[in-house]
């Protein structure tokens, strides 16, 4: 394969965060290159984080925005939440649900995630938030592939 340089998809988050510093560690900023791949939903502050990320390890950052593929797809379809406005309401909607439908008022939801039923409320949110993750990995190995690089990531805590 020869690939001596990485690609990362950088979520904003801790653990990609952590993957992100330690391979600048490892192989220095000039074979790091990290994209950040947010969609309709993305959260502003996830976008800033990967910014001063980015800034802070001196790395490249290409934003690819996502929303166009998942829409093709017809994943937002599955949970409408764009029905719902403002963060606050589309909280306490999840809450709820997480409460009345899965009986769950904290903690992990990974049991109930694996219990979904075929058509289930918890089936339907297993495909929205599973088809995020894997539309952003296909995303990163087609440009991993353009550009010669290898494909470094953390694992999903969701998975």
């Amino acid at each position: 394969m020869n690939r001596n340089k990485i690609i990362i998809g950088l979520s904003g988050g801790l653990d990609s965060s952590h993957t992100a510093a330690l391979a600048v560690i490892a192989i220095g900023a000039d074979k790091v290159k990290h994209n950040y791949l947010p969609d309709r939903h993305s959260k502003k502050l996830h976008r800033k984080h990967a910014i001063l990320l980015e800034n802070q390890l001196g790395t490249d950052l290409k934003i690819i925005r996502i929303t166009q593929y998942l829409r093709i797809l017809r994943i937002y379809s599955l949970l409408p939440m764009n029905l719902i406005q403002g963060q606050k309401l589309k909280s306490f909607a999840v809450n709820y649900v997480r409460s009345k439908h899965l009986g769950l008022t904290g903690g992990s939801v990974l049991s109930a995630r694996l219990s979904g039923n075929g058509g289930s409320m918890v089936s339907q949110a297993n495909a929205y938030i599973n088809a995020k993750h894997r539309v952003r990995n296909l995303i990163l190995f087609r440009e991993s592939e353009k550009m010669n690089r290898m494909v470094v990531g953390a694992a999903n805590r969701n998975e």
